[in-house]
């Protein structure tokens, strides 16, 4: 996941990267889409998502719709599936603030697959690594792990302008044969106020918030693979 972590907005490098490493294509499921896609299609929808976050410029502090994008990624590799998700805010948007925003990807998975190496990576506008995400919580039993991203803002730059986030689904404790696996990723971002309580599960992922607040969820749909 190197690669991704140091150029999130490459996928046709990202792709080539997976071709050569692992013979599979490095897989790309965008907000309101129902297919994975990958290299140059994808990269064609990125850019064109991204110019678009940008051209809809609204208020720099309000979490409209138009604010930020989510996507997730999935690469089939010999000794297990690694799975990514991510949000991308428009560059004119500047009120990100305490507390922190929550990045969540949530599995329908048999008990013998395992979730492994979480991670998590944040930039500003300019691509400079901020190291604003940690994990909540593995969540293992539910197999939904959960991020924190500690986004701000520093000078009107979103500092956590990109977030990703990435965990490796171990099947090696499951036998021969086709596994049949389910996945979605949310991102929920939050102005204001405090986190008094997350719940996670498969089609579950929501958030309690107390005080003032302004808030926006994006997910992307469940989407249903062979690993």
């Amino acid at each position: 996941m190197s690669f991704t972590t140091a150029h999130p907005y490459d996928l046709i490098g990202a792709d080539a990267l997976s071709q050569r490493l692992f013979g599979a294509d490095f897989e790309v499921l965008f907000e309101g889409e129902t297919e994975f896609t990958s290299g140059a299609d994808a990269q064609s929808k990125l850019d064109a998502r991204r110019r678009a976050l940008d051209a809809n410029i609204g208020a720099r502090d309000s979490l409209n719709p138009d604010t930020f994008t989510v996507a997730m990624s999935k690469v089939v590799t010999p000794h297990g599936t690694a799975i990514g998700g991510g949000a991308t805010f428009a560059r004119w948007f500047a009120g990100q603030t305490n507390p922190t925003d929550l990045a969540n990807l949530e599995f329908q998975l048999p008990a013998c697959v395992e979730l492994l190496y979480p991670s998590t990576n944040t930039q500003d506008i300019y691509g400079n690594v901020t190291g604003l995400g940690s994990l909540r919580s593995a969540n293992v039993a539910q197999k939904a792990p959960v991020w924190n991203i500690a986004d701000h803002t520093t000078n009107f730059i979103p500092q956590a302008a990109y977030a990703g986030v990435g965990i490796f689904l171990d099947q090696s404790n499951c036998g021969p044969g086709v596994i049949r696996a389910a996945a979605a990723f949310n991102y929920k971002a939050i102005e204001g106020g405090s986190i008094l309580s997350v719940s996670v599960g498969w089609g579950a992922f929501s958030v309690s918030i107390g005080g003032g607040t302004l808030e926006l969820q994006k997910s992307t749909p469940p989407i249903y693979f062979n690993i």
